[in-house]
């Protein structure tokens, strides 16, 4: 997401729009009108698309996914949903402005637009991580139980003696690295401790289908050592969406630091 504005004077464009109502919220996808997608499809070849939501000054980028006559939005558009809480039986419209780029609306079940609504901050069972951007279970805090307060998508580990040896590495989960398309970032990762000191760590992969992996390896032994990590603590590593829009691979890590027999939760507000 960003929040650059720019005008598409004299670009080709559609002098129509089409509207959504969402049926499924965890939809990884959503179709374009066949119709709709004809007529795109006559005009631009592009894979990649814009939202803007001009009551909010916000851009949003999405993948194009074309498949015969179908065309839908893909990666980028379950952040979306996330970011607008979009729910079942809202309603959203779409005004191509030219290329691939939409001015949208959100509606609820009011039939009026959607008031603007602070960041969502959801309480969840610590995880090993979710499915995606959007599938958080909602739960209460309950006596015993170690719960995470969180809004991006993340994966944890704990930490064991293995970490601990001569070249740490993290490894991070391939299907969640598919799906944020960490393989398509550079090769270097910024770490968020709580205070706030930023971390750079490389980035090793192997996008080989027999041997596919990505870690974080080279700078962990310096973040270990600076935030007094422990065997038996967990590490929350939060992916920051924003600065995935620019190219730049960035986590913030929360810390729950594992003493006497329990977890003591260290975290920070969210962002740069």
């Amino acid at each position: 997401m960003s929040n650059r504005k720019g005008t598409h004077e004299g670009c080709d464009k559609i002098n129509d729009q089409f509207f959504k109502i969402i049926l499924e919220p965890k939809d990884a996808k959503l179709g374009i009108p066949p119709v709709f997608a004809q007529k795109l499809s006559a005009m631009h070849d592009l894979n990649q698309g814009v939202l803007h939501n001009r009551r909010t000054n916000e851009t949003w980028m999405v993948n194009i996914e074309r498949k015969k006559n179908k065309m839908s939005f893909t990666k980028g558009w379950l952040e979306f949903v996330a970011h607008y809480r979009l729910m079942e039986g809202d309603f959203v419209t779409f005004e191509h402005i030219g290329e691939m780029q939409f001015n949208v609306r959100i509606f609820g079940n009011t039939a009026c637009e959607k008031p603007l609504q602070p960041p969502l901050k959801e309480e969840v069972p610590l995880l090993p991580y979710p499915t995606s951007a959007n599938s958080h279970q909602l739960a209460k805090r309950g006596r015993g139980k170690q719960c995470y307060t969180n809004s991006l998508p993340y994966f944890s580990k704990r930490m064991t003696e293995s970490y601990f040896k001569s070249f740490p590495r993290i490894q991070i989960p391939i299907d969640f690295a598919e799906q944020y398309g960490l393989f398509e970032l550079p090769r270097k990762a910024v770490l968020k401790d709580e205070l706030g000191n930023r971390h750079i760590v490389n980035v090793s992969c192997s996008s080989e289908e027999t041997q596919k992996r990505i870690r974080l390896g080279c700078g962990m032994t310096t973040f270990f050592n600076t935030n007094n990590v422990k065997v038996g603590d967990d590490c929350i590593f939060e992916l920051d969406l924003n600065a995935k829009q620019h190219n730049q691979l960035i986590f913030n890590v929360a810390i729950l630091k594992h003493r006497n027999g329990s977890n003591i939760y260290k975290h920070w507000g969210i962002g740069l």
